[in-house]
């Protein structure tokens, strides 16, 4: 599976369930997607595929920004791809078992400079279970959260039950570009459904040098002629998150419009005098497309211009069904 940052927390929309505990009860469970948890009493809970969300605060539409009082802890588990071109790095980085339990004292204050102005604190662990690979971040409402509250938080974590399967069932197929006259089609990735899925699709007016991934793709630029046309498409998916997030996310037609792009520009990595127009968005509630249209000039042509766009036109973007096909998975307690 592919390498994917985290660099951002995404919220979680509430279609996805919510979990409270019981009315009298000290604690409730929750389990899905081979990942089950007891929940303590007074906290909320959602689980969705590869996510599981805890907090002392109801779950609302978006957990992100989840309004802590002082007292209040919030859980964030993901799980990442599976890394074998990376295992030495993932066994340093993620070792095998359940997490140590939280202290207080290592919640905070965060990191001058950091992106947490409300002086809450932080606190993190990377761990392996059932031959899967996670992160846990956690989040407080204060640079240094109460005890009861961090009790509550690790009698959560040392229920973590994670089993081995195959929680991303089917395949997803690349996009493809129709062959044409005068043009280099092709495609790569896709295939068994993964934590995070991702494809691409290339049409080049010379033969595409590049590897999966190479942007800008360099060798296929060296040889480039000035009235020359390179264009690449990938498609991705996280399926840890609801397909409705994040919210600005634009959206974009089908057939891609070069009308649309920003651009052509130069960019970083311009081998020769190119240009580039890029378009990013979401094709409807599940797909995110980045397009990047590469010119053999810094001012491509009207031809040029209607080349590419006649191009696009052949591009047919694959169908990854629904994120979930049901809404369950959240619970409370207390």
């Amino acid at each position: 599976m592919r390498l994917l940052a985290l660099a951002v927390l995404l919220s979680v929309a509430t279609g996805c369930g919510s979990v409270r505990a019981r009315p009298g009860a000290s604690s409730d469970t929750i389990e899905r997607y081979g990942i089950r948890a007891t929940i303590p009493e007074g906290w909320h809970a959602r689980l969705t595929r590869g996510t599981l969300q805890a907090a002392t605060v109801p779950l609302g539409p978006d957990v992100q920004h989840a309004a802590l009082g002082r007292d209040d802890l919030v859980a964030r588990l993901f799980e990442d791809p599976d890394l074998p071109e990376f295992a030495g790095e993932v066994e340093h980085t993620h070792p095998d078992g359940l997490p140590s339990p939280f202290t207080v004292g290592e919640f905070g204050p965060p990191e001058s400079g950091g992106n947490n102005p409300g002086g809450h604190g932080l606190a993190r662990r990377n761990f392996r279970a059932g031959g899967r690979i996670f992160d846990l971040f956690v989040e407080a409402g204060a640079a240094q959260p109460p005890a009861t509250a961090v009790d509550a938080l690790n009698r959560l974590v040392a229920s973590l039950e994670v089993r081995r399967g195959d929680f991303y069932p089917g395949t997803v197929g690349p996009p493809a570009f129709r062959p044409a006259a005068g043009w280099d089609v092709g495609a790569s990735g896709g295939g068994d459904v993964e934590v995070a899925d991702a494809a691409e699709a290339w049409a080049s007016t010379v033969r595409y040098r590049d590897g999966p991934r190479d942007l800008p793709p360099s060798a296929t630029l060296e040889a480039l002629p000035a009235d020359g046309i390179v264009i690449w498409v990938g498609v991705d998916r996280d399926n840890r998150f609801p397909p409705d997030v994040p919210a600005s996310a634009r959206s974009v037609a089908v057939p891609l419009q070069l009308a649309d792009a920003s651009g052509p520009s130069s960019y970083e990595g311009d081998v020769r005098q190119t240009s580039v127009a890029r378009l990013w968005g979401r094709v409807g509630d599940e797909l995110d497309v980045d397009l990047w249209v590469f010119f053999g000039r810094p001012d491509p042509s009207a031809d040029q211009r209607s080349r590419a766009q006649a191009m696009l036109d052949r591009l047919d973007l694959p169908d990854w069904g629904a994120w979930e096909l049901d809404g369950r998975g959240a619970v409370g307690v207390g």
